[in-house]
Order: structure tokens, then C-alpha cells, then sequence
């Protein structure tokens, strides 16, 4: 089968690749490997390569193309296509999209610096760069292809591994490969409840139900989905604030949701500052931004 994996900068992508390729045997195809095929191909340097595509874009269309041209070559085998586009070229995979906090992408990329492509000073600077570098690459593919990478109904599973292990990513992926080869797979999508923004202030949070779900996830119970809406990429709670809650009481790293592609948000959709600092305090976490800015 084909997997195409995106992932958001310090999501652990490359980690979660070297996995596949272990437990499972997938062969890894990346972003970088068709740059490099193309510049071969050209008979230039990838450097070269990178300065004509920012001057034009038929390059990035015969780069991303080896990606449908390798799939197309290898019908049958089972591979990773580890590329920011892979979900847009390569037909019948199994799309995946990996979110991270920014500010733990932040500390991911800062420490690994000294082998990263990347250099930062410090992790404000990482931080600053990783959130610059996101919009300016959604904005390029944007323009080129007119589709928006940072959509997630473009993706059949969706991860945030802020609080989680590489391991523990490939385990949630592993198990909805099985679900996916089954057929008729909907949509999943695993969030951190810390990354989710309320639409009810903590203060309308029913303590009992708050326990009752505590006490469920303390038992091993899967607790319903979440609802959410998306506003831009920021999601937010429609239904299950206190089954969020209850998720953060426990620092669980993920919660299972439903993304609501059709919902309109309330009208009082957006916490102000006191109001998300209350949940802050209430789950002793920070929210990575506050969406009114």
C-alpha cells in the first residue's frame, strides 16, 4: 500500500518514517530523494535546482511529479511517500498528517540543530522561523497547485504528536493501517487536548461529568470523540468540553475527535485572554497562541 505522510516541522516525521521502514518494511520515498532524482536528471546541483525553482514554478511540478511517476512505477509495493505534496500526487494512499505544538516543534528542532539543516540560536528564534516557514510553504503550494496544505479534511488520518513518542505515533498509525485496508475508512484524527481551544469558559465545566470521564480514562475506557470546527488551521471544542477537560486532568496525550468540516462556530467562538487562562490554570499548560491575535 502507498502512505502519504505530511508532516508540520518537529512533528517527528523522519522518526516515524525510520519505523515503517523497520517494523513493516516500507520503503521510504521522500521529498528530498525527487529533488535529487530531478537534479540528476537535469545534470545540475540540488542547489541550483532549489534557486531556479523559487524563480519558477514548472520546477516544483516536475519535482512533486516524481512522486505520481514513482507510485505509478511501483503499483503494488508498499511505501512511504515522505513529502509535503505526497497527499495531492499520489492517488489511492493513505494520507497522513502529523500536528505539532509549535513550541514543541520549537525544543525539537533547537536540540537537534547541530544535525539538522535548520540552525537556530536560540528557541525563540527556532519558533519564530518554523511558524514563518509554515505559512510561507502553505502559501507557495497555494499559488502553484491552488490547494491548501494546511486543510485536514485533504487527510485521511491526522495526528498530533506533541505529547508523543515517535513509537507511540507509529503504534496509532500501525493500528489504522488495519482499519484503513478494510475499506470504507472515515476519517480519524487524534489531537492533543491542549491544542484544542474551547468555545465554554472553564467555568461552565459540570465538575461530576469532568470526574466521571477522569475516571473512565483512569480505567483504560474509550471515551466518545470530541467534536471540533476548524476556524483557519485552529480547531476548537463544539461538543465535549468536559471530556477535554478530563483529558487534560489526566495529561493524556491524545483524544480521539470529529472534525465538523460544515459547523459554524458560535458567535462567541473565541476565548479572550482571562477566559483561556483560566483553562491554562485549570490543566497547568499554555495554549501555543491565543487564535483573537
Amino acid at each position: 500500500m502507498f502512505i502519504a505522510l505530511n508532516g508540520q516541522l518537529g512533528s517527528g516525521k523522519s522518526e516515524v518514517c525510520k519505523l515503517l521502514e523497520k517494523e513493516q518494511g516500507f520503503e521510504i520515498y521522500s521529498g528530498g530523494r525527487a529533488l535529487r532524482d530531478s537534479a540528476a536528471e537535469l545534470n545540475i546541483s540540488i542547489l541550483e535546482l532549489n534557486e531556479r525553482a523559487k524563480k519558477d514554478f514548472a520546477y516544483d511540478y516536475a519535482i512533486d511529479g516524481k512522486l505520481s511517476e514513482y507510485a505509478n512505477k511501483n503499483e503494488g509495493k508498499d511505501i512511504v511517500f515522505d513529502a509535503r505534496m505526497a497527499w495531492h500526487f499520489v492517488k489511492d494512499a493513505f494520507k497522513i498528517q502529523l500536528l505539532v505544538s509549535p513550541f514543541i516543534a520549537a525544543e525539537r528542532v533547537f536540540k537537534n540543530r547541530e544535525s539538522a539543516e535548520e540552525k537556530y540560536s536560540t528557541k525563540e528564534e527556532a519558533l519564530k522561523e518554523l511558524v514563518e516557514r509554515r505559512a510561507s510553504e502553505n502559501e507557495r503550494y497555494k499559488m502553484i497547485y491552488s490547494v491548501t496544505m494546511l486543510d485536514y479534511s485533504n487527510y485521511d488520518l491526522i495526528i498530533d504528536t506533541s505529547h508523543l513518542t515517535p513509537l507511540q505515533v507509529y503504534n496509532v498509525i500501525s493500528e489504522q493501517v488495519k482499519e484503513f485496508k478494510k475499506g470504507g475508512y472515515k476519517q480519524k484524527v487524534f489531537v492533543s487536548p491542549e491544542n484544542v481551544y474551547p468555545t465554554k469558559s472553564c467555568k461552565e465545566l459540570m465538575a461530576g461529568r469532568v470526574k466521571f470521564y477522569y475516571d473512565k480514562i483512569q480505567r483504560g475506557e474509550k471515551l466518545d470523540a470530541v467534536t471540533l470546527a476548524v476556524d483557519e488551521d485552529f480547531l476548537f471544542v463544539l461538543t465535549g468540553h468536559n471530556r477535554t477537560a478530563a483529558y487534560i486532568k489526566a495529561g493524556f496525550g491524545i483524544m480521539e475527535c470529529i472534525i465538523d468540516y460544515s459547523a459554524k462556530l458560535p458567535s462567541r467562538k473565541k476565548m479572550n485572554k482571562e477566559e483561556l487562562s483560566e483553562w491554562e490554570e485549570f490543566g497547568g499548560f499554555k495554549y501555543p497562541y491565543y487564535p483573537e491575535e
